[in-house]
């Protein structure tokens, strides 16, 4: 393009202003609004080498359009002329983020937070619409006068459900010092490749360069597989535990590890800044009845942390049911189990007696959730807190932190078994079993429902009706597991 060049009779061309693998950028005057924009064009050498490219382009339009965040430049308008391709998007005037590294090399740590803090909601917004950013680095962050950041070039975004695959057939996508260990290995990525991009970013900023160089491609790639990225706290002594703590957790290598959500991330960033420990915010008190959901706790003195109801009946009938899902629970790949089956089927005892048989396994409690009065999945949270005795920061005091984001922070540090019962009227509220699983590697949940909460990390436990034969004698009858319970209850 040249200057003086109009597009779409709207948008003049003034000058150059960047170039890169797919195309170049420009600085260009939007007549209608007066405003300077950025307009991106997709080289017709690149089509013509790789064609797929097209669909890319377009679809990184399509996504602007659909993440709408103060953090994410914004898009104005598609163009296609003259079989070339552009994108106008709104001008960041005051950079990029590389561009101040390379002149400050590391940033005051109140500063990295700040702009961390904003690029966790910018990718937070587009995880939420299942959109994976893929090339999470500085180049990629500009900055408006203000310091304020904008997430930029979404060119090799994935959308996480899309059964349209655009990357070239063993492609690694991305920019080398930022890739994830997973993406080097060619394994599928998830929202988890962001945050380790997130936390390579963190660190570059912190210390001016990334944790993990080679002299070579080769070599890099074998330092993110296999070398422990350089220790922070000896880097930087004055630097707050806490955000030490929070880049390791972002630099797992092993992703089932790694911080599940960067939602999570943003509300430690918060507290950080805020000088807030989330994880040892809780004060053991007994809710006030009228919002308690659940029977008092039922320990006495020292012994194990739970509130499982008292039962006035021995367990009689489902013996090896209880066996079955003592196995489950013993096993470590097994973080959800989910008794289903129809209503009267005993489901809520079977779940309260395989939970008591835990209770010397869970140092920080054994809970019971009972989730049959409420009527709206936005309770669950709070009901959550009440019966592990978790009290929420003062509304003045959270800067913004959700209750959710401060109960997964809480937990994640915690050992602990939760039993959610009569989940079956609050499915739409599944999602939030599935971030406690992730954010808390040593919490367990076991659900009762009279249908499946269809997540990924679900373990099935059918129940139905016990089995009643015929017999040839009474003495056979009381082997049964349906005879004993009936002679216990008569």
């Amino acid at each position: 393009m040249r200057t003086g060049q109009t597009l779409a009779d709207r948008y003049t061309i003034t000058d150059s202003i960047g170039q890169g693998g797919m195309g170049d950028v420009y600085r260009a005057l939007d007549s209608t609004t007066g405003d300077t924009v950025a307009v991106k064009c997709l080289r017709p050498d690149v089509v013509a080498w790789h064609p797929q490219h097209v669909t890319r382009f377009q679809r990184e339009g399509e996504l602007l359009r659909q993440l709408d965040h103060p953090n994410i430049v914004d898009l104005i308008d598609v163009i296609e002329e003259d079989s070339t391709h552009f994108i106008v998007m709104e001008y960041v005037s005051g950079g990029s983020l590389r561009d101040l590294l390379i002149e400050q090399r590391n940033l005051p740590v109140d500063r990295v937070l700040r702009i961390a803090l904003e690029l966790a909601d910018a990718l937070t917004r587009a995880h939420h619409l299942d959109v994976i950013h893929r090339d999470l680095k500085p180049a990629n962050v500009l900055l408006a006068d203000d310091g304020t950041p904008r997430l930029t070039d979404f060119g090799t975004a994935h959308l996480v459900d899309s059964t349209q695959d655009i990357t070239l057939e063993g492609a690694v996508l991305g920019t080398p010092h930022y890739l994830s260990p997973e993406a080097l290995s060619n394994i599928p990525i998830d929202v988890r490749a962001d945050i380790w991009a997130f936390g390579v970013m963190l660190f570059e900023m912190l210390v001016g360069e990334p944790p993990f160089t080679g002299r070579s491609i080769t070599a890099l790639a074998q330092a993110i597989l296999s070398a422990n990225p350089p220790d922070l706290e000896q880097i930087l002594p004055d630097l707050p535990l806490a955000l030490v703590d929070l880049v390791q957790r972002m630099l797992e290598k092993d992703r089932a590890a790694r911080l599940p959500s960067v939602r999570l991330v943003g509300a430690e960033i918060e507290a950080i800044l805020r000088g807030v420990d989330l994880s040892d915010h809780v004060t053991p008190r007994t809710p006030p009845p009228s919002r308690s959901v659940f029977l008092h706790p039922t320990q006495i003195g020292d012994g194990p942390r739970h509130n499982l109801p008292p039962q006035t009946t021995p367990f009689v009938g489902r013996e090896s049911e209880l066996a079955e899902l003592a196995r489950l629970l013993d096993d470590p790949g097994v973080r959800l189990v989910t008794i289903l089956g129809p209503g009267g089927m005993g489901k809520s005892r079977l779940s309260i007696e395989a939970a008591c048989a835990q209770l010397s396994r869970y140092p920080d409690g054994v809970f019971f959730v009972a989730l049959a009065p409420l009527s709206t999945p936005d309770s669950i949270v709070s009901t959550v807190a009440d019966a592990i005795g978790f009290q929420f920061l003062p509304a003045d005091q959270t800067g913004g932190i959700s209750e959710a984001a401060q109960l997964l922070a809480f937990l994640a540090e915690r050992t602990m078994l939760l039993v959610l019962d009569n989940f079956e009227h609050l499915l739409d509220g599944s999602g939030l079993v599935s971030e406690i699983i992730h954010a808390a590697p040593e919490v367990k949940v076991i659900a009762t429902s009279r249908e499946k909460l269809n997540l990924q990390e679900e373990t099935l436990f059918r129940i139905a009706g016990m089995h009643f034969p015929d017999w040839e004698t009474p003495e056979d009858a009381l082997e049964y597991a349906a005879v004993k319970l009936f002679m216990n209850s008569a």
